[in-house]
């Protein structure tokens, strides 16, 4: 029986000497999972992500694909409201987290693209998404990149550019500028269905008075990085929020046709309003017009004053017409 004892009581000790050996040798060796430099959020419809799969390794990332082909798959998100809906949702599920990511890149699927100014591989493997933590030293011009990205956000570089023009809280003109190779700036034009879209999108997330500047740039087309601090200056329910707006119906900039189903038009508005949500600097952000700018903006704004003009008198002789016919 004191043989039987001993045993058990020596194999308790060996198994808890063996388990502290297994702890310490994780903590000493590496073998313990490390946290993760940032998360990769990709946005995913059938597109073939198998090349962002070898980055958890290779550089310090953890991946997650949220896809909208497969519902068994995991991160399965309903394919409505385009690329925003998908990192709502990414948000959303780490929000609560006791060791969330320091940082979240979020990224389309491809790993190359015609609107992709850098290779993805090459984008997420560099320090250049790396965000600080607010900490503004070294440059105080508020127009750099790098002053934004000591305000917890970086746009990933792409082959085109978005300036939103502001009119009190308003959005009165959207241009856009594709970048030549020497990443200079082809001249601005103006797209007015961009204009709505932005207009309708800031009115729903409340950010109308966050707009900086006369005018403020970003890049096209939907990719950033940010920290897990910018994310939780906003509450849970505004993400929950916005999530649903994206994937519900209406708000079609169009016709009455496409109000019975959601629609791209939504994620469209937040290109260029991603950096506002997260309380970041813009690309760029001036007070007054310039240049052949300012040329462009009087064409647009004139273009623009005389289409509501002639509306309003259209309206006017529609308005005469019923009443001569009801007298008659």
């Amino acid at each position: 029986m004191k043989t039987e004892t001993c045993f058990f009581t020596l194999l308790c000790v060996s198994m808890i000497f063996l388990e502290a050996l297994t702890l310490i040798g994780e903590r000493v060796c590496g073998f313990q999972t490390s946290t993760r430099g940032a998360m990769v959020v990709l946005a995913q419809y059938k597109e073939d992500t198998t090349w962002a799969m070898r980055l958890e390794d290779e550089c310090d990332v953890e991946v997650r694909v949220y896809q909208s082909a497969n519902h068994r798959d995991p991160y399965f998100v309903e394919n409505l409201g385009g690329e925003a809906a998908k990192y709502f949702t990414a948000i959303e599920d780490v929000y609560d987290d006791d060791e969330p990511p320091p940082y979240l890149l979020f990224l389309h699927a491809h790993e190359t693209s015609w609107h992709n100014g850098v290779n993805a591989t090459e984008y997420i493997c560099s320090d250049a998404w790396r965000v600080i933590g607010g900490n503004n030293v070294g440059n105080d011009d508020p127009r750099s990149l790098t002053y934004g990205e000591r305000k917890h956000f970086v746009h990933f570089p792409s082959t085109r550019v978005i300036r939103v023009l502001r009119r009190g809280s308003t959005v009165a003109a959207v241009f856009i500028a594709d970048k030549r190779k020497n990443g200079k700036l082809k001249p601005w034009f103006a797209t007015n269905n961009l204009r709505q879209r932005v207009s309708i999108t800031a009115r729903v997330a409340k950010i109308k008075d966050s707009l900086r500047g006369l005018y403020f740039d970003s890049e096209c087309c939907g990719q950033f990085s940010t920290s897990f601090p910018a994310i939780k200056r906003r509450p849970k329910s505004f993400y929950q929020r916005m999530r649903k707006w994206v994937t519900s119906k209406g708000d079609s900039i169009h016709s009455n046709k496409n109000q019975h189903k959601p629609t791209v038009e939504k994620a469209k508005g937040l290109e260029p309003l991603w950096s506002v949500i997260f309380d970041a600097t813009p690309l760029h952000f001036d007070t007054k017009l310039t240049g052949s700018f300012a040329s462009v903006v009087k064409v647009e704004l004139e273009k623009q004053a005389k289409k509501v003009a002639t509306e309003k008198a259209k309206a006017l002789r529609r308005r005469r017409s019923r009443r001569s016919t009801k007298v008659t």
